[in-house]
């Protein structure tokens, strides 16, 4: 069993064992935060946490590469009291944990994995999460349409039950959303997606509203605009960096914009033959393709990049 996977500081393993890696200190040792899992089973409870019992491990130099049994692992926790800490799904920030008397994980770890903790990592938490519960989670072909999808299209709109991307906003600590939005018109050829940042206006009724977004080129994941409402010039700006920490966007918009356009496809049994010609449209004229989106927050970027 490899500890540490390739690009990453972590490792989930299917035993619930979830092990973190630091880089090797100026002796050459490597340290190795191993943990256990902790998924609440109840179906009626809100919380949407998962904890994490946690014993450190010190392995000299020349060690960092070495296989552990996972018997081997989890006879650490045998050998002394395990710190604890609580990470939150959605907005994917960890703390430690001194409820009752528990030993709190320590603040440098803490510090660590706050930095470490990516997306990928927090999806694969929530899926696991959900299964505890006894949840399922849709289907590819059980995928929640909107009604008029010649617009752009949201990645959680369409998949409610997924882990919704939370970010807390800097200097007022709001939570806001990021929803990723495809154009999924067969006639459409650009290679872009945005990413719109929202805040939650009510609660109670889930609605949200945007305060802007960035228009990205999806190959190279590099940023074409940053499209934000008045005012939020400096806070998209933040949300975008903290969002490309989080993620490997150009993966993760290839994946997700390939979900939706595979599924759009076969339900409506139309074919992705790009779009030769198009007629031309003044910036706030509705896009030509069909989007329901004007044409300077559209495919104005994409025309213009290929002329």
């Amino acid at each position: 069993m490899a500890l540490i996977a390739t690009g990453r500081s972590w490792v989930l393993l299917e035993q619930g064992l979830l092990v973190f890696e630091r880089p090797a200190d100026n002796s050459g040792s490597a340290r190795l935060l191993v943990s256990q899992v902790g998924l609440c089973n109840e179906r009626e409870c809100a919380c949407r946490d998962v904890t994490l019992r946690s014993i450190g491990l010190e392995l000299g130099k020349g060690s960092s590469s070495a296989e552990l049994s996972v018997d081997g692992l989890r006879a650490l926790f045998d050998s002394g009291r395990p710190m604890e800490s609580r990470l939150q799904l959605d907005v994917g920030i960890l703390e430690p944990d001194d409820y009752k008397g528990r030993i709190p994980l320590s603040e440098d770890w803490v510090e660590f994995l706050n930095s470490q903790l990516d997306g990928e990592l927090l999806d694969v938490l929530h899926e696991r999460w959900l299964r505890a519960k006894a949840w399922r989670s849709r289907e590819p072909q059980e995928i929640h349409w909107p009604h008029d999808l010649d617009r752009m299209v949201g990645w959680f709109e369409t998949h409610s039950d997924h882990r919704k991307d939370l970010f807390v906003r800097e200097g007022d600590d709001r939570v806001l959303m990021a929803e990723e939005l495809f154009c999924l018109k067969p006639s459409c050829s650009c290679d872009e997606a945005t990413v719109d940042f929202m805040d939650c206006v009510d609660p109670k009724t889930n609605r949200w509203k945007s305060i802007g977004g960035v228009r990205v080129q999806i190959a190279g994941a590099r940023v074409v605009r940053y499209e934000p409402e008045r005012g939020e010039k400096k806070a998209i700006r933040v949300l975008w960096e903290a969002f490309s920490h989080r993620h490997r966007v150009e993966e993760r918009l290839s994946k997700h914009r390939q979900v939706l356009r595979a599924a759009a496809q076969s339900r409506q049994g139309a074919s992705d033959t790009p779009q030769k010609t198009r007629e031309r449209a003044g910036r706030n004229d509705p896009c030509p393709c069909g989007s329901g989106q004007k044409y300077k927050r559209c495919c104005l970027g994409a025309d213009q990049s290929s002329a």
